[in-house]
């Protein structure tokens, strides 16, 4: 299978994967301290996908913020669509396993 099709694999499966979070309620619309669009994410799904390498403890080495006033939700430092962190966290697993 060509690299193309690995990478078509990965971003449709992280696609679904967003999609399926998004409709039990564990990604979450949100805004920016500066009033931008960003997404917010359950902690516990956060480290589910990263398979526990990513958790409340250290997410903030991977580019998260705690979400103020909000306990257990984290966002990304960046505008990243919920399938790219989606893909971002399942790549970090399969690296680490």
């Amino acid at each position: 299978m060509s690299n193309v099709s690995w990478i078509n694999r990965d971003a449709e499966i992280a696609a679904m994967t967003a999609k399926h979070l998004r409709a039990e309620g564990h990604i979450k619309p949100d805004r920016t301290n500066a009033g931008g669009q960003a997404w917010r994410y359950s902690v516990t799904e956060v480290s589910h996908l990263s398979e526990g390498l990513v958790h409340a403890g250290n997410c903030h080495k991977f580019g998260f913020e705690a979400v103020p006033g909000q306990p257990g939700w984290v966002r990304m430092s960046s505008s990243a669509s919920p399938a790219t962190v989606v893909s971002r966290l399942l790549n970090m697993a399969r690296a680490a396993a």
